[in-house]
């Protein structure tokens, strides 16, 4: 059965396919042990509480720390041709922002602006009020929930799981396990909960494939932590 979404994606195609099957797999273990949470999973077999929650940060901090570690090796290797390409514009979408750096400031930027006025619209229609967009931490971590986390988490799943399962078979295969291990690194204690991640890797791979580029998944994940961050601060009766 082939996955048919066009060939929007195809520079991506082509710089997994110029990799030696040991990258190949070097870099899918890096998207496995980033994206699922391995030492979490090990933290549940320690009788220790003190040990186990440092371990629960542990993990939380190393997937992270080397997701920002490859978006910046991805920004500064062969003068960031890699990073030029998973972050390009959109397919069919010309821009005239050359250099990767600058483009991946300005579409950051614009993107927490849109998923702010986003939020700041749902909490006009609840009827929330000044509280609405209070910090519930501190910036540094509400940047890392909005931005720093679907970054790194868009680079494991939908670049590197999805385009390197989908070049040892294919794009249908592809997605799955893409899906798999976007599902399994996100706590989901409800088949609620489960299905929503499946929902939201399906659609963010094919969204990917779509536009050949991280950005409208990566938009798309950004504004969903923002809303999923304030609206527990909000106590509706539905969340």
């Amino acid at each position: 059965m082939k996955l048919d979404v066009g060939s929007g994606d195809e520079r991506i195609r082509e710089i997994v396919a110029g990799w030696s099957f040991q990258t190949q797999l070097g870099f899918f273990l890096i998207a496995l042990f980033g994206a699922v949470p391995i030492i979490q999973w090990l933290a549940y077999l320690i009788p220790f509480d003190s040990v186990r929650l440092a371990l629960f940060r542990l993990d939380g901090f190393a997937s992270d720390f080397f997701g920002t570690i490859l978006l910046i090796f991805f920004l500064l290797y062969k003068r960031g041709y890699i990073a030029d390409t998973i972050f390009s514009a959109p397919a069919n979408y010309k821009t005239n922002l050359k250099n990767v750096w600058l483009r991946f400031l300005i579409y950051t930027v614009v993107i927490l602006a849109v998923g702010l006025a986003q939020v700041y619209n749902l909490a006009y229609l609840f009827n929330i009020g000044p509280k609405a967009m209070k910090l519930t931490g501190d910036l540094g971590g509400f940047l890392v929930f909005t931005l720093i986390v679907p970054i790194t988490e868009e680079i494991y799943s939908r670049f590197l799981a999805l385009y390197i399962i989908s070049r040892w078979s294919n794009r249908l295969v592809g997605v799955t396990v893409s899906v798999f291990l976007f599902t399994i690194g996100h706590y989901s204690p409800t088949m609620s909960d489960k299905t929503q991640n499946i929902i939201l890797g399906t659609l963010w791979a094919l969204v990917t494939m779509k536009f050949g580029t991280l950005w409208p998944s990566l938009a798309m994940h950004s504004w969903n932590n923002m809303i999923v961050y304030f609206i527990k601060s909000w106590r509706l009766p539905l969340f």
